[in-house]
């Protein structure tokens, strides 16, 4: 009992996560830190969304969430705390997806009800409004169908969030420690989606330009998955 105690609450010394020695891993956190330091600079690069109109002011700064959602979960992941960062990807997109609805997936009425700060959509209800005003974006629908019930146990406290927390010594089997860097790079390519967002709304092609290199950089292959 003592040590499945210790497997969920870190009671025992803590080991060197296996994670942080995968090349695979590596590369992706530091490529997070590279995004992350250019996620600073766009949204230095243009209006104060206190100046801007209600509905583009909300959208920037629902992007500017998404940004610091991705450096915290970059930083927790760097600093050992797994599954605080896989509980944060969730928030991550959501933030991204709130953003892009206010911007072109919702009605004058909605903006309004939203910013009377009442209940408002679910997040598949949102991508499903904004799907319909763009098809471009109908990708986003696509990805929140294959991703929402993982994300939704890593933020809800699953027995499967619990058990990434164990040290590898206490599993059955070894961790797949490729599913950290995956993780991340999902986490950098929505908030470099907020980056492209944010460009566009601030009329800067260079930065614009400038966000879709680096989201080359986090699929060399071309894939985006």
């Amino acid at each position: 009992m003592l040590r499945v105690c210790a497997m969920m609450t870190g009671t025992e010394t803590p080991e060197e996560p296996a994670y942080l020695s995968v090349p695979f891993v590596s590369e992706q956190l530091k490529l997070a830190s590279v995004c992350a330091d250019f996620n600073s600079l766009v949204f230095g690069s243009g209006t104060d969304p206190l100046d801007m109109e209600e509905r583009e002011g909300l959208a920037v700064i629902c992007f500017r969430l998404c940004h610091d959602h991705h450096r915290a979960i970059f930083r927790l992941f760097q600093e050992r705390h797994l599954v605080s960062g896989f509980a944060m990807m969730r928030p991550c997109f959501e933030a991204l997806a709130r953003g892009i609805w206010l911007l072109r997936g919702s009605s004058d009425a909605q903006l309004m009800h939203y910013a009377d700060g009442r209940d408002t959509k679910r997040v598949e209800q949102l991508l499903g409004d904004i799907a319909k005003s763009s098809k471009e974006d109908k990708f986003l629908l696509e990805t929140w169908r294959r991703s929402e019930k993982s994300l939704h146990k890593f933020t809800h406290v699953s027995y499967q969030l619990l058990v990434r927390r164990a040290p590898e010594s206490h599993l059955d089997g070894p961790r797949d420690n490729t599913e950290v860097a995956h993780a991340m790079r999902f986490c950098s390519v929505t908030a470099m989606l907020a980056s492209l967002e944010l460009a566009r709304v601030f009329g800067r092609k260079d930065v614009e330009q400038q966000a879709v290199r680096l989201w080359g950089m986090l699929y060399p292959d071309g894939t985006r998955r």
